[in-house]
């Protein structure tokens, strides 16, 4: 019997593949056989550590994922690599060598099986075919833009980050817009939609009122990376302490303008509280974006330093954008702001080795 993550046609389409990856060819052939032995005769076989597989890698529209880790200590490398790039609504299965009752728990409670090499192989059969969505459980990473005044460009940068990570890990991408925001990723994508747009590159939403600040909409549970897009000129303390509670990561837009500084300040100054009593978000990264060619009465770089006492960490340099045509992709220095933005954000680097944080 199939199961709704599986294709009908799973045996006879080759490129609708049970996944295997291990760096350890004798495993990886074991595998192999035991799903052949089970009628599965559709698996592909990536011959890698499994930890540095990237989505360059998978040319393959994957039923479910297997992956050899070895003797492994911990799960937090496993986990972060499987949010990142597999889909949330495939099984996916981890071999190890270690016993550990506390890893097989920690991989539970991220919606990940895993099995022991010596006691277990004979479970893989079972855990993909039995297997049911539970993409609950599978964490996506939450990331959260705050434009702290109106024009500063938010919505541009969070569409344009958006596109980056899908490019680097052709995952499932879902860009947000707030039901306070400007409503320009219509504009801005190219794409006509009223509620929300699902496709194979970076999928879109728009949030009524009703529904705002909603972080747990199970419409999304899916998505590998949610980026939302907020305007929080006007937001209270309580909606900005929403924001950074369920947030993994906030970025701070800001302009030169005194209102946009006060703002950051504010929300620093939050987030700051919140993680004394253990709460608020992981990291907070300040961008200044160059929205005018030439600002007037604005601050200078260090001046802005030191009115919000921290350190800026991204410059996007200023681009004009035709009315015209705003759908327009970002250029030269500024896609290159953006690349390194991206890299703080998602922690690997297009050009350097690929870790995972």
């Amino acid at each position: 019997m199939f199961k709704p993550f599986m294709k009908q046609n799973i045996q006879k389409n080759n490129q609708d593949v049970m996944l295997i990856i291990s760096e350890n060819s004798h495993n990886a052939e074991i595998v192999y056989k035991h799903l052949c032995l089970k009628g599965i005769d559709n698996s592909k076989i990536i011959y890698k550590n499994p930890l540095k597989i990237t989505a360059d890698d998978i040319k393959y529209n994957i039923q479910a994922v297997i992956l050899d880790a070895g003797n492994l200590t911990g799960t937090i490398e496993y986990c972060n690599l499987i949010q990142r790039i597999f889909p949330k609504t495939i099984p996916c299965v981890i071999l190890g060598e270690n016993d550990s009752i506390r890893i097989h728990e920690d991989f539970l409670s991220s919606g990940i099986f895993y099995l022991n090499w010596e006691t277990q192989l004979d479970q893989i059969y079972e855990k993909i075919f039995n297997f049911s969505e539970n993409i609950q459980n599978k964490k996506s990473i939450k990331i959260s833009f705050l434009g702290t005044k109106g024009g500063c460009g938010n919505s541009f940068l969070s569409y344009q980050i958006a596109l980056i990570i899908y490019r680097r890990f052709q995952s499932l991408i879902l860009n947000v817009q707030g039901s306070e925001s400007s409503f320009n990723l219509d504009l801005l994508s190219g794409k006509v939609f009223e509620k929300e747009c699902i496709n194979n590159e970076v999928s879109l939403y728009k949030e009524s009122k009703e529904e705002a600040y909603n972080y747990h909409n199970q419409k999304h549970f899916k998505f590998n990376f949610i980026l939302y897009d907020h305007s929080i000129q006007a937001a209270q303390k309580e909606i900005i302490e929403t924001i950074l509670n369920e947030s993994d990561i906030a970025i701070l837009t800001i302009t030169g303008d005194i209102d946009s500084l006060r703002k950051a300040k504010e929300v620093l100054r939050i987030n700051e509280f919140l993680k004394s009593v253990h709460q608020g978000s992981k990291k907070i990264y300040i961008c200044f974006n160059h929205n005018h060619l030439n600002p007037k009465n604005s601050f200078h770089i260090s001046d802005i330093e030191e009115l919000i006492q921290t350190k800026i960490d991204a410059m996007i340099p200023y681009q004009n954008i035709d009315k015209a045509s705003p759908s327009t992709l970002a250029k030269a220095k500024t896609l290159q702001a953006l690349e390194i933005l991206a890299d703080k954000l998602i922690g690997v680097s297009n050009t350097k080795a690929k870790k995972w944080f």
